[in-house]
């Protein structure tokens, strides 16, 4: 497949860890890199777009850490209205390099830091409020590359996982992780 074709079918696909969710094509609240990218506006199944954000304390598991808020993953959404909660993104089981790992016969994930155990709610910077509508994003790098190793399942292929919280209370739009070269 040519890069062109490559770009939009990974602009127009969403990778298999929204399958849970309804899914529309959205835009990044803000300018990130030139690098191909798609990006959703998540909803739970029910219809409902907004909900809390569960994952895993990033100081709870790197006593280094001295930042803002941050979770590691597995990441979740908690539905407002009907309070399901539906997977999002696990960094073993997600991203370039669990997704090689898995083509190549390897199971055993490539996280450096895995979250276990009971999730947080990750709250608002601003006003302390846990409900948000989330936009999430997946960056692919070398498409010239992937074109060329690969077959198919590009949108698997994902290198950085961005989301966007806009808080429900206060309108402030803040990022809950920082995964790069997944």
């Amino acid at each position: 497949m040519d890069e062109v074709r490559l770009a939009e079918r990974l602009r127009t696909t969403a990778p298999s860890c929204l399958q849970g969710f309804s899914a529309t094509p959205a835009q990044l609240p803000e300018p990130f890199d030139d690098n191909p990218r798609s990006v959703w506006q998540i909803a739970c199944r029910c219809g409902e777009a907004t909900g809390r954000f569960l994952g895993y304390p990033l100081k709870e598991y790197n006593s280094e850490y001295d930042g803002p808020q941050c979770f590691i993953s597995p990441l979740a959404f908690e539905c407002s209205a009907c309070k399901t909660v539906t997977e999002l993104l696990d960094t073993d089981r997600h991203g370039f390099h669990a997704d090689v790992a898995r083509r190549d016969g390897d199971d055993s994930g490539s996280a450096k830091l895995r979250g276990e155990g009971r999730r947080e709610a990750y709250s608002c910077r601003d006003c302390g409020g846990q409900l948000f509508g989330v936009t999430v994003a997946f960056v692919f790098w070398n498409l010239d590359e992937l074109a060329e190793e690969f077959d198919d399942a590009w949108e698997e292929l994902f290198n950085v996982f961005l989301c966007y919280c806009k808080c429900v209370g206060c309108g402030q739009t803040s990022q809950p992780t920082d995964f790069g070269k997944l």
